[in-house]
């Protein structure tokens, strides 16, 4: 029954015995009727395509297909087993037998990266281990039944030795350890990549009350010992001692002082004490007390060491030490020093130093340096007035 052709005779006016409805009301009918037309349309136009297959995701892999892919690491006495193994009983004595040697290699690795790590290190990475250990528990895969069957103890055995294997080939590999350990304990927040920038290879860490320090990049070591420092967020300390250990040699140096940026202090968020990668994208998210790059394009990586603040208006001013490969040391190049003196640097592209400076108000430049052999080279410059 249309509820709108029987509203009472009150409403609107009669003319010649006709009641006139309001234009409203019309307008309320035409829409409904247009709205039925559409859904109509809609329906008969969906019942001319075919229904879409529900999209089927492959189901995770077993215990015997996690084991499987990590075929290279497993022992040939282990294919041998099971090859003659009858049965899932049989199968699983074999899966015993090559976890305990994947677990043995594990413990073995681990403690061959901790001789290699400083103290606060070596708690760091057996944090992780633990938390790798326990994830692997925890996956529905590796966990075992409370009532299991033969077959379900065979497919939780070999989950956990496909984990095993691929935590000691995380362990083997320095670089990756390295970025774990500088990860963990960094202070910024984790959980939000935007915050911060993951360097090639960079770790965090100020002196300890007793002003020792310890900085892992990669196959470069940095030991130190400071006293005497000042300031707050800009640290500046007295160097007693400074070591920095390499694939070549081991090799000290003895600058009058070090500059340390504190990234605690939550008016910055700066998180990297040492460095070592790609600078083209400048110093924008970082001032790192040591850097490792190749300054002279020469295929030798350098040391940079942030020792004071004579770039413009206080900016970071740096020591330089250019690899010797005829005497496998770092040797110091005071000329570049000297060339960069009173300008800040920006970034550094292959072998080219952008530096600019500000003087009062009004003087600014911008030079561009380039690093021959052991030697600046200016090859441009722009000195100009904002009050012109």
């Amino acid at each position: 029954m249309d509820c709108i052709s029987h509203r009472p005779a009150s409403v609107g006016r009669e003319l010649g015995g006709i009641q006139r409805r309001p234009a409203r009301h019309l307008l309320l009918r035409t829409h409904r009727l247009s709205q039925a037309l559409a859904l109509l349309v809609l329906v008969m136009a969906s019942a001319t395509v075919p229904a879409r297959e529900p999209v089927r995701r492959p189901p995770p892999p077993t215990g015997a297909e996690l084991l499987q892919s990590r075929h290279e690491s497993l022992r040939p006495s282990y294919f041998s087993c099971m090859d003659y193994a009858a049965g899932a009983e049989a199968r699983e004595t074999c899966v015993d037998e090559e976890f305990a040697y994947q677990e043995g290699e594990l413990e073995r690795i681990y403690h061959e990266k901790l001789a290699t790590l400083s103290p606060r290190d070596q708690n760091v990475l057996g944090d992780i281990l633990r938390r790798w250990i326990q994830q692997s528990h925890n996956d529905v895969r590796c966990k075992m039944p409370d009532r299991p069957t033969a077959t379900q103890r065979l497919a939780v055995k070999q989950c956990l030795t496909a984990t095993t294997i691929s935590q000691w080939r995380n362990l083997s590999d320095s670089n990756y350890v390295a970025l774990l350990i500088q990860s963990e304990i960094n202070p910024r927040k984790r959980d939000n990549p935007e915050e911060r920038e993951i360097p090639a290879l960079g770790d965090f860490g100020l002196p300890d009350p007793d002003g020792n320090l310890e900085l892992q990049l990669g196959d470069i070591q940095i030991r130190g010992q400071v006293e005497d420092c000042k300031g707050s967020v800009k640290r500046y300390c007295a160097v007693r001692s400074l070591t920095v250990a390499t694939r070549h040699d081991e090799q000290s140096f003895k600058p009058p002082q070090l500059a340390f940026l504190d990234a605690a202090d939550p008016r910055f968020g700066f998180d990297v004490t040492a460095y070592r990668g790609d600078l083209s994208s400048g110093f924008t998210s970082m001032l790192p007390t040591f850097i490792v790059y190749d300054l002279n394009s020469d295929g030798h990586e350098d040391l940079m060491l942030w020792t004071d603040f004579y770039g413009s208006y206080g900016d970071p001013s740096y020591t330089y030490y250019l690899f010797d490969p005829a005497h496998q040391a770092f040797v110091e190049a005071p000329t570049l020093a000297k060339a960069t003196h009173g300008f800040t640097l920006s970034r550094i592209r292959l072998n080219q130093m952008d530096l600019w400076y500000r003087d009062g108000p009004c003087l600014r430049g911008e030079k561009v340096l380039e690093i021959r052999g052991t030697t600046p080279v200016e090859i441009s410059r722009n000195d100009y007035s904002t009050c012109d």
